[in-house]
């Protein structure tokens, strides 16, 4: 028995889109918004607030938290006195 693997007729994408074409309008100013967000790289130029964005972004942030991190990581000591981790021992197997 042949198996017929065309898609039905009133599921063609083509026909779908020509079809709920008619009913949907393009608003001219959204089209300007998404044409400035799709090229904004190409209008691009370093000015006073860019670069101070880029380096409070790039440069301060990541230095304080390197140094917040390097500050703090030896400070607490994270065993007990009898040299066990906080959480307790390691999981024991229970089939041995």
């Amino acid at each position: 028995m042949a198996v017929n693997r065309e898609p039905h007729p009133l599921f063609n994408a083509a026909k779908l889109i020509f079809l709920f074409s008619a009913f949907v309008k393009e608003d001219p100013a959204i089209e300007r918004f998404n044409r400035m967000r799709e090229e904004a790289y190409l209008k691009f130029r370093w000015t006073k607030r860019t670069t101070r964005t880029a380096i409070i972004g790039f440069i301060v942030i990541p230095g304080a938290m390197y140094y917040l991190a390097s500050q703090y990581t030896l400070k607490f000591n994270w065993t007990n006195p009898r040299g066990q981790m906080l959480t307790g021992s390691p999981m024991k197997r229970k089939f041995e």
